[in-house]
């Protein structure tokens, strides 16, 4: 992923300036493997010389709590999910709390 198509991708930069701890939540994963999904925390500042680079990148598993503690500067995004590898009986849902001070 180039580091332009990163930043389009990210929240404002006042969404992601100070400290803050990620709760991710997956819920309804199916058990085949689907394209896409992932929670990818990236360092904006950085994407220029490693557009390429997570900083963490938590995977969809069914019914998984992931804390992440993001310092100021770490930005979080999802990556898509394709439809095409789920049937449409199938639900998918990524539940995400934000705390800071």
């Amino acid at each position: 992923m180039s580091a332009r198509r990163l930043r389009q991708l990210l929240p404002p930069r006042e969404h992601y300036e100070r400290p803050r701890l990620e709760a991710v939540l997956y819920l309804g994963v199916p058990e085949h493997p689907i394209c896409g999904g992932q929670t990818l925390f990236v360092a904006p500042e950085e994407a220029e010389a490693e557009a390429e680079t997570a900083l963490v990148t938590l995977p969809p598993a069914h019914n998984s709590l992931n804390l992440v503690y993001c310092d100021a500067g770490a930005a979080c995004f999802t990556k898509y999910l394709s439809k095409l590898t789920m049937t449409p009986q199938e639900l998918f849902y990524i539940v995400t709390c934000t705390y800071t001070e």
